[in-house]
């Protein structure tokens, strides 16, 4: 009886063998990347950024601070993680545009803020708090513009207005509200 429990421990021992070397011998499929995955995953990760850009006199003219960007060649795309871009201006409070993330295009031509965008400017002398709030916002920082087609809350003390679609021309002061604007005024002075 001891050889023939030997003799079936033998075999078991056997056959668990032929069955790892079948395991471990057997060809694992490589991943492959072609051309087109390579140009819509990211190439490039950056984390806890300060971007500085100077105009033409050597002044910094924008400031972006982010804790999280990546790079996609494809359209030679940023993706930004809570992105705080701080607009300079002569003689006028920065602007100041955050949001929880945003998407550059064509190397920073073209910035699209998404999710709780609050585009800010302080008050001084002569110019009054400005807030504009939205869910998707389009920055052209070589024009200093923003747009949206989206809804759009815009505050200044005592006044708020709402509306669909807005154009902010920031050097200028100036914003357009687009469409269906409603909006309540309260007189601090009275």
């Amino acid at each position: 009886m001891n050889l023939t429990k030997n003799s079936l421990l033998m075999g078991t021992i056997l056959l668990m063998m032929a069955l790892y070397g079948l395991y471990f011998t057997r060809t694992i499929p490589k991943l492959k990347l072609d051309e087109q995955a390579l140009q819509i995953s990211a190439n490039m990760t950056m984390q806890d950024v300060i971007v500085q850009q100077f105009d033409m006199a050597g002044h910094i003219s924008h400031t972006l601070t982010t804790p999280l960007i990546q790079h996609i060649p494809l359209h030679d795309m940023h993706k930004i993680t809570a992105p705080h871009i701080v607009i300079a201006q002569t003689n006028t409070p920065t602007w100041e545009i955050n949001a929880k993330r945003a998407i550059a295009t064509a190397g920073g031509q073209t910035i699209t803020f998404q999710k709780q965008v609050v585009i800010h400017q302080a008050a001084n002398q002569g110019t009054q708090e400005s807030t504009l709030q939205t869910e998707k916002l389009t920055y052209l920082p070589q024009n200093n513009i923003a747009m949206t087609t989206h809804h759009v809350t815009f505050d200044q003390p005592g006044n708020h207005i709402q509306a669909i679609g807005m154009k902010a021309y920031l050097n200028e002061r100036r914003v357009d509200l687009l469409s269906h604007a409603q909006g309540n005024y309260t007189n601090n002075h009275g």
